[in-house]
């Protein structure tokens, strides 16, 4: 049954806020794999979710953007990070290399 906990969570007072502040980079492996059945199931759409309910329509489409962004940050935004590091540790260590020969 989650009708009765989806009830206590939009009665509670702090969920918006609770939404906005939801550290969406630390979505785990283990929570996408659950949300993948939602995801995939034909009625977690936002229309067919619109249709019961608009509130939770809105709630629909924040959890699919949550692993949409989860997704793309996997295989198109880590790797980029990972490359902007490693380019920034290459850069300092050649800025070291020129401040040493400078200083001759």
């Amino acid at each position: 049954d989650y009708w009765t906990p989806a009830k206590e969570l939009f009665a509670n007072v702090h969920f918006l806020q609770m939404l906005t502040d939801f550290d969406h980079t630390d979505i785990t492996d283990e929570i996408m794999v659950k949300l993948q059945s939602y995801i995939a199931h034909k009625n977690f759409t936002p229309e067919a979710v619109g249709r019961v309910s608009f509130a939770c329509k809105s709630l629909c489409i924040w959890v699919r953007a949550m692993y949409h962004f989860h997704m793309t940050s996997e295989h198109t935004i880590e790797p980029l990070t990972k490359q902007l590091k490693e380019a920034n540790l290459l850069l300092a260590q050649k800025r070291a290399i020129m401040r040493d020969h400078e200083e001759v």
